[in-house]
């Protein structure tokens, strides 16, 4: 959820939100993954045209 907020209000962070969610998907043992999977996709594809357009 707390991702969801940071990617939404600003696409820039969230490249570096995601660097510590992937050790810590490791230690929750996927949890944190599929949350990062389905969101790599939606927020990567509204948050370029809707922000950098």
């Amino acid at each position: 959820m707390v991702n969801d907020m940071v990617t939404e209000l600003c696409p820039a962070p969230a490249g570096m939100a995601l660097k510590p969610t992937a050790p810590k998907a490791r230690r929750n043992g996927g949890k944190v993954r599929k949350q990062h999977e389905r969101q790599e996709q939606p927020y990567p594809v509204p948050s370029q045209p809707l922000r950098g357009g």
